[in-house]
């Protein structure tokens, strides 16, 4: 492989078997824009058989700056990768990377301006040549929203029903593709779990190993469907809820910095994902990519989080901004969709086996302006998780509930999941001392059974501070 020219700055990110891989996808297209065309070109190179990786990042030499060099080193930390800068090698072990070490990977993709189709292609090139003899099986629901309840249904009851006329040994694990109208997720490695019918139709009922491509898809699945619901606090002072929001936002007075996104919205300022802003207190004009349109808007940074800060955790790197006063017609518009948000009440699940209980605790949180799904049976709780898991902003576990095991959905969802938003308040006979907290997907408290205005104060605080 030819060196670059002085026009150009590599980095290069090597994965080994503990890598990440199943990240790449969006660690490439976040980087992308950010960059845009300051990004030029992107190559992938492959080692199945090793489960090794290399992901060549070639920028404009006018674009390198420390900056870059962090935001490269948080996608490594990200992908659990070896940062490279072969420019800094000497001479002799620079030829050598490019020469020899990127040339011994038999798996070599240059993806286009969008990395994510090239990404899958490269992903799966190294799955197949990984074990070429597995089988392959493809679902395809109707819509993308029947896709999204397959995948509810494997964080809910651990398996999921696939019709196949073939008669598969069991613990037999297979490739499994489910695809939805404009929707096309990572394969899942599966295993089979035991044969069986639904509706008529034969099959088996197969199983899920968690793999980061899942995680990762689930991620951004959740983005997605929680637009508009407020934000979990994760520390800080603040006076007025934020929103969850997804568009794009320009600093028009930085013109060389590149574009953020908006990932959450207050009346009194937002919060911007960034790996390049301005410097703390620096007064900036924004344009934000508002879902009615564009609107301008002046303000102050009010605190930044650098790549470094964020490294490892579940926030992202940017800037707080505080907007400044402003008596145009652009803060009444952000005034305006806030308030559309504050008028969609919190949706409640309260999975609860006493009847009078679950009545007088709905009947109070309704008062509270909450709106309340009740399940009082196993059956019950597992088709409305299927059908509405994402939609809730809180669920209640009665940890007596008979045939649900609560505990291990929440380990379930953790483990196939990550790191998803979800409130989750455990209520048990005890307390936290009732027996081993399960695992987290977001934030999970566990309390003893107590009067109704107690837990419903509970439920508040977890909604506003958690």
């Amino acid at each position: 492989m030819d060196l670059p020219s002085q026009k150009f700055y590599d980095f290069a990110l090597v994965l080994d078997a503990e890598g990440k891989l199943g990240e790449l996808g969006a660690a490439l297209s976040d980087l992308r824009r950010e960059f845009g065309p300051g990004l030029d070109g992107i190559e992938l190179f492959g080692q199945p058989e090793k489960k090794a990786s290399a992901i060549l990042l070639r920028f404009l030499f006018k674009e390198y700056s420390s900056g870059l060099r962090s935001r490269v080193e948080l996608m490594g930390s990200r992908l659990r990768g070896k940062t490279v800068e072969p420019q800094r090698l000497p001479t002799s072990d620079r030829q050598e990377f490019y020469s020899r070490f990127l040339e011994s990977f038999p798996v070599h993709l240059t993806t286009g301006w969008d990395p994510s189709e090239g990404t899958e292609l490269f992903l799966d090139k190294m799955r197949h040549s990984q074990d070429s003899g597995r089988l392959a099986v493809a679902m395809q629901p109707a819509t993308a929203e029947q896709l999204w309840t397959q995948y509810s249904k494997l964080l809910v009851n651990g398996e999921i029903f696939v019709p196949c006329a073939k008669r598969l040994p069991a613990r037999m694990s297979f490739d499994l593709q489910l695809v939805g109208r404009d929707l096309r997720p990572p394969s899942i490695i599966a295993r089979v779990e035991r044969p069986g019918s639904q509706d008529g139709e034969l099959g088996f009922w197969a199983s899920a190993v968690p793999s980061d491509s899942l995680k990762a898809f689930f991620a951004r699945q959740c983005t997605a469907r929680q637009l508009g619901r407020r934000t979990r606090r994760r520390g800080g002072k603040r006076a007025k809820d934020r929103f969850v929001v997804q568009f794009g936002v320009k600093f028009a007075n930085y013109p060389h910095l590149p574009p953020g996104e908006a990932v959450n919205l207050s009346k009194g300022g937002i919060f911007v994902r960034t790996f390049d802003a301005p410097s703390l207190r620096s007064k900036v004009r924004l344009r934000l990519d508002l879902p009615s349109g564009p609107v301008e808007i002046e303000g102050q940074i009010a605190h930044v989080v650098t790549a470094k800060q964020a490294s490892g955790q579940v926030y992202a790197p940017g800037v707080n901004i505080a907007f400044s006063p402003d008596r145009s017609r652009s803060l009444e518009r952000i005034h305006e969709m806030i308030e559309g948000y504050e008028k969609v009440h919190p949706l409640i699940l309260l999975a609860e086996a006493d009847p009078t209980y679950a009545n007088a605790l709905s009947v109070k949180l309704s008062a509270e302006a909450m709106d309340v799904v009740t399940a009082q049976t196993a059956a019950l709780v597992r088709s409305t998780l299927e059908n509405r898991l994402f939609d809730f902003d809180l669920l209640l576990f009665d940890a007596r509930l008979p045939g649900f095991d609560a505990r291990a959905f929440c380990d379930r969802a953790a483990n196939l999941g990550g790191e998803l938003e979800l409130r989750i308040l455990m209520v048990s006979a005890a307390g936290p001392r009732d027996s081993r907290p399960p695992r987290s997907a977001g934030v999970q408290v566990t309390v003893a059974r107590g009067p109704i205005d107690e837990i419903a104060g509970r439920i508040k605080q977890m909604l506003r501070n958690s």
